[in-house]
């Protein structure tokens, strides 16, 4: 999606509709700098998140201890991305 918007065409000219990501293994702070890049989208994301993942927690501490955006407790913070 950061891709399509560095080309310009953030909604794949009017085909892109809702964008569901359920429960996603990325990392939070490169999940906010892609989405700062992608800017605010048309129509709200929707995360799935889960306080209760395990997989998510043993990536994130595979990753060195990096919150991962499917487990990330603060959904307020991510909703501010849009």
């Amino acid at each position: 999606l950061r891709q399509l918007a560095i080309t310009g065409d953030r909604d794949l000219s009017g085909k892109l509709g809702d964008v569901v990501l359920a429960s996603p293994d990325i990392d939070v702070d490169v999940f906010k700098s892609q989405m700062r890049r992608y800017g605010k989208p048309n129509k709200p994301f929707i995360l799935l998140l889960s306080d209760d993942d395990r997989a998510l927690r043993l990536s994130g501490l595979i990753a060195g201890s990096r919150p991962r955006v499917g487990d990330y407790r603060d959904a307020a913070d991510l909703a501010s991305y849009g």
